[in-house]
């Protein structure tokens, strides 16, 4: 048997494949949708994907660890407030911190395999961020320079400006994980349907933020009646909008999707897909 040393524990076992974000959110995805399948976003635009991104980097004990969490998260937060039990607030606990722990470091694993971030100037931060978190995850000790979350809950957008298109979609049917950096800030965010979380590593205007924050220990979300001003998220939020509408998808993928949707009309009537669809054109007629 060929072992390898997991990147969490350290220790030399046989590695498995873990999943950057956990399968359980693209398995919804599929599930949810008028043709049962799931497209990427970039370069994967035009190709049917079974699930997110994956990587050989941890042991099976480290993998069945992060899966206790992860459970929690799509049962009682993700498909509660997805299924429109809970739209605008939910209960929580400390498991939810453990939980995104768990992401942003698979995240930062992730983004260190990318040039531009190996040579941006915040690579001293990132680096103790991942320490941070892995003793955490590794050891219970609490991170406490990097332990404050953020999350914008999302719904519906009845209204925004109708160049930005496809608003729905972008927030309620898909999945972005990202290390983001600029001139004067770093931080890590997660954006799955209904769900935009982040994690201050350095430069966010942190009491614009306190609104949405996120308590480690637990406790009651409430939607805020507050707009979002801080700059780099907003910032970050349009800029994914154009990123994402850039990405087309070709004339074939779209007959062949159509072709699917009339196989199966009943499906796609039902289907979140739909919804969404509805949704945005309503938007912007």
């Amino acid at each position: 048997m060929t072992t390898e040393i997991c990147k969490l524990c350290n220790k030399q076992a046989k590695l498995i494949e873990s999943h950057v974000i956990l399968k359980a959110i693209f398995r919804w995805l599929k599930n949810t949708s008028g043709t049962g399948l799931f497209r990427g976003g970039g370069k994967n635009r035009n190709k049917v994907q079974q699930d997110g991104y994956k990587y050989r980097w941890l042991c099976n004990n480290c993998e069945q660890k992060f899966s206790i969490y992860e459970k929690y998260f799509m049962e009682c937060i993700f498909k509660p407030v997805n299924n429109g039990i809970a739209v605008s607030s939910f209960d929580y606990d400390h498991k939810l911190f453990y939980f995104l722990s768990s992401v942003w470091w698979r995240i930062i694993h992730q983004s260190l395999l990318e040039t531009d971030v190996q040579e941006c100037g915040y690579l001293k931060e990132i680096y103790a961020c991942e320490q941070e978190l892995k003793d955490f995850l590794n050891n219970g000790n609490f991170p406490h320079t990097y332990s404050q979350n953020y999350l914008m809950l999302l719904g519906e957008i009845k209204r925004a400006p109708k160049h930005l298109q496809h608003l729905n979609f972008i927030f309620l049917r898909t999945v972005d994980p990202l290390l983001m950096f600029d001139k004067d800030s770093c931080y890590l965010s997660l954006r799955v349907p209904h769900f935009y979380f982040f994690l201050n590593i350095t430069g966010l205007h942190t009491k614009m933020l306190e609104a949405i924050a996120l308590n480690p220990k637990g406790g009651h979300f409430q939607v805020s009646s507050q707009p979002m001003i801080e700059p780099h998220i907003t910032s970050l939020i349009s800029q994914r909008i154009i990123t994402i509408n850039s990405q087309k998808v070709s004339e074939n993928q779209i007959q062949k999707t159509t072709e699917r949707h009339l196989k199966n009309m009943d499906k796609w009537l039902d289907s979140k897909s739909f919804d969404v669809w509805i949704k945005d054109r309503k938007r912007e007629e």
